[in-house]
């Protein structure tokens, strides 16, 4: 962004602290437990956003015609095709093998293309004239002036879709990390997925035999008895294990308290301004949407 649209996003968001009564006197509050934090980081996020949606546009990406990209289906990626068969077949000079019902099959798509893509500057006319009339240096010079467009076509639209691709994954990935962190943990992880299937089990019925369970309803209700048995027992006091463990958590003597003494005071004003200087720019912002650039623009603000 430039100084000017900063020096108004400033401006924005300080019309808006201004809303939020008692916001300038908030960092005051000698009390800052974790309420305070969680109020305070509320407010904040609230005119972040509000100010970024406001002035910050949203940058959009053109996506494929086809998302899934099956490029030997679409039209234009035929109509390429083609042109570079017909170009190959006037240059070994087999042009007259192509059949009637072929060039008016390549004119249709042609068509469609133009009409698609709006390309005024290509002569369907010129084209189904050189194409039928058999004039192979005039249809020559069309069809590579023609291939070259397509492609170059092809390879904006073949870009496009991977950073669409791209875009999605992050944007899938943001939202488990919000919906579904489980999943999200396995992945980061690489944990395995492992699943337990019981699908038969063995008791002991009242005469002391074993019985094989195979209906669903019994095996789940005598795993629930199983499950429910484990965890009813009292574990009996051993004297002899509590001794053993004692030493492991007897306080160190070898660790200097004094270490510990300012472990718990408050962050100052000064140390926040530190962190936030050599926060690293141009990173991508996270879940919340907010780059560690609007912050340190923002730093002087709060």
């Amino acid at each position: 962004m430039t100084d000017d649209l900063w020096e108004k996003f400033r401006t924005r968001m300080n019309e808006l602290t201004d809303k939020f009564s008692g916001f300038d006197n908030i960092f005051m509050v000698p009390n800052k437990n974790q309420n305070w934090v969680n109020n305070t980081w509320d407010k904040l996020e609230t005119i972040l956003k509000t100010t970024m949606d406001e002035l910050i546009s949203i940058k959009s990406i053109v996506k494929s015609d086809q998302p899934r990209r099956p490029k030997l289906k679409s039209e234009i990626y035929k109509t390429y095709k083609w042109c570079l068969c017909i170009i190959r077949s006037i240059k070994r000079n087999n042009f007259e093998k192509i059949t009637i019902g072929k060039k008016h099959k390549f004119i249709d798509n042609l068509q469609y293309i133009i009409q698609k893509y709006n390309w005024n500057s290509i002569s369907i006319y010129n084209i189904t004239n050189g194409l039928f009339s058999n004039n192979k240096d005039m249809l020559l010079c069309l069809l590579k002036e023609l291939s070259q467009l397509i492609k170059t076509k092809l390879d904006v639209e073949d870009q496009q879709f991977i950073i669409d691709q791209i875009e999605n994954s992050i944007n899938k990935r943001l939202e488990r990390l919000d919906t579904h962190k489980k999943l999200m943990l396995n992945s980061i992880l690489e944990r395995e997925q492992c699943h337990i299937n019981i699908d038969c089990i063995i008791i002991k019925n009242a005469n002391n035999e074993e019985e094989l369970l195979l209906k669903e309803t019994d095996i789940l209700r005598e795993t629930a008895k199983h499950f429910k048995k484990i965890t009813d027992n009292i574990v009996e006091k051993d004297e002899e294990l509590e001794n053993y463990w004692a030493e492991e958590y007897k306080p160190r003597e070898d660790i200097n308290d004094e270490i510990y003494k300012d472990l718990l005071n408050l962050i100052d004003i000064e140390e926040w301004i530190i962190m936030i200087k050599n926060l690293l720019k141009n990173k991508v912002a996270g879940p919340l949407k907010i780059t560690y650039d609007i912050i340190q623009r923002c730093m002087e603000n709060f």
